[in-house]
């Protein structure tokens, strides 16, 4: 057996030997070794932790912590472009990362971002549906707004934000979908953009 393969089965047993909701250290070191050892056996394993999680009735807040952006930003670092098509295209990982958070973590919401700026607005649409499932929709909403504004002003160098008429149309068709006081901000916001 070589070492790769070594540290892989040896992460399996460590983390199995442990509660691994309640310490997302220990799933993060999990993932860097599965990592290291094949991108596609850790997307599975990913998934299929989160599906055990949940239907052992693990509360989805400390699932989402455990096995949430933590998780994601590991994968980010590894291969951008497969875990931004693994975020579209696995519900369980839209899910944990997208529905469960109050406010979405640091990678998921640049991944949104990318989607949102790249005019992606296909992938970005399947992340906002399972964001719409979540308890906080609106609070979420606003920060993902405030930080995709915060990008745009970053990559432009300007103080105004403009976005492309179809993006802002499609963030307002979203917006409207909030039920909290948040709607009539965010709405506003988006208009002057144009």
């Amino acid at each position: 057996m070589n070492v790769k393969s070594y540290k892989f089965y040896k992460g399996i047993f460590e983390l199995a030997a442990k509660d691994y909701i309640n310490d997302p250290a220990a799933v993060k070191a999990f993932f860097k070794s599965t990592l290291d050892f094949d991108y596609d056996v850790a997307a599975e394993l990913w998934d299929y932790l989160i599906t055990d999680a949940l239907s052992c009735k693990i509360p989805r807040g400390a699932a989402a912590s455990a096995l949430g952006d933590g998780v994601l930003e590991l994968f980010l670092k590894r291969n951008a472009v497969k875990t931004h098509k693994l975020l579209i295209e696995n519900e369980s990982v839209t899910n944990v990362l997208y529905t469960m958070p109050d406010i979405l973590g640091g990678s998921a919401r640049g991944a949104l971002i990318y989607f949102l700026t790249g005019a992606k607005l296909e992938d970005a649409d399947i992340a906002l549906k399972a964001m719409q499932k979540g308890a906080n929709y609106g609070a979420a909403m606003k920060d993902l707004i405030e930080n995709l504004f915060a990008e745009i002003k970053k990559k432009t160098g300007s103080v105004k934000v403009t976005m492309p008429k179809k993006t802002a149309e499609f963030l307002l068709l979203n917006i409207a979908k909030i039920k909290t006081n948040e709607r009539a901000l965010l709405e506003q916001r988006i208009k002057e953009t144009r």
